[in-house]
């Protein structure tokens, strides 16, 4: 039987509920004293590195096993999930520089601006394939259209 080549693997189950719990576990602001200067600091947004560096492996490490093991698989998305909620909620009590949490979330959580264009008739009724190319009458076969400027 031949022997699996590299380093053992450092995964266990157990580090699932350990993920689960790092993003979970609450936190406390941050009081800095600087002179006679007091700033509370909002409470500090869980990272996976952080998390890593607990246990102890890489984040391509963390990414891999993300890859590997199902069960493992569904705690990072979960606590995706978690992160993305902690950073946008956040933002939107006023905790975290709303700005900086957009860019944050744009690059952690798949968020984007979203332009919308919508297309309408000159009396403004909605834009449909009929009043695009007209309808076909079916007994001639020729084609009819609502729209003066699109008739042949």
């Amino acid at each position: 039987m031949k022997k699996p080549f590299g380093r053992p693997s450092k995964y266990k189950p157990e580090l699932c509920q350990s993920l689960l719990d790092f993003f979970t576990k609450p936190r406390k602001e941050e009081v800095v004293i600087s002179g006679d200067n007091k700033k509370v600091l909002p409470p500090p947004i869980p990272w996976y590195i952080d998390w890593c560096l607990e246990v102890g492996i890489t984040q391509e490490t963390m990414n891999q096993w993300a890859d590997i093991y199902p069960a493992f698989s569904e705690a990072y998305k979960q606590t995706k999930k978690i992160q993305e909620r902690i950073v946008a909620d956040g933002m939107l009590r006023g905790i975290y520089n709303s700005t900086g949490c957009v860019f944050t979330l744009k690059n952690i959580a798949g968020w984007r601006d979203v332009n919308e264009t919508r297309f309408a008739n000159p009396d403004g009724s909605p834009l449909t394939l009929n009043s695009l190319w007209g309808t076909t009458n079916d007994k001639t076969g020729k084609s009819e259209t609502d729209n003066p400027k699109m008739a042949k």
